[in-house]
């Protein structure tokens, strides 16, 4: 026995108009992403932990040099290890949470906003 209901993918109709409706794209519902402030987000990102991992190097490399044994800066070298891993893993994640918050421009209105209708 077929069944009533049907799951269309067509585009919803306008009832007004007498039209479809576009379906929406993923640029509407995300918005626009300005280049020029993204890369200033990336740069602003990826230079301090550039700086961040030559200043690692050198430290490491001071502490080795100046110890007595070689088991005495092992702890710190660990210590330092785990938070540079930590800085590079997450900033990716900060860049992308960054470049949403204040490069991405709001999506342009839909003419199906009721609350602007009834505003203007």
């Amino acid at each position: 026995m077929p069944s009533m209901s049907k799951v269309s993918s067509d585009p919803p109709a306008d009832l007004e108009k007498g039209q479809l409706k576009p379906a929406a794209t993923v640029e509407e519902d995300v918005g626009v992403v300005d280049p020029c402030m993204a890369t200033c987000i990336k740069v602003a990102l990826y230079v301090p932990v550039a700086v961040y991992t030559l200043f690692f190097i050198g430290l490491v490399t001071w502490m080795v040099k100046n110890s007595l044994n070689w088991w005495d800066p092992l702890m710190c070298a660990l210590l330092f290890s785990a938070i540079m891993l930590w800085t590079i893993c997450k900033t990716p994640e900060v860049k992308d949470a960054l470049i949403r918050r204040y490069a991405t421009k709001p999506a342009p209105a839909s003419d199906c906003d009721f609350s602007a209708k009834l505003l203007a």
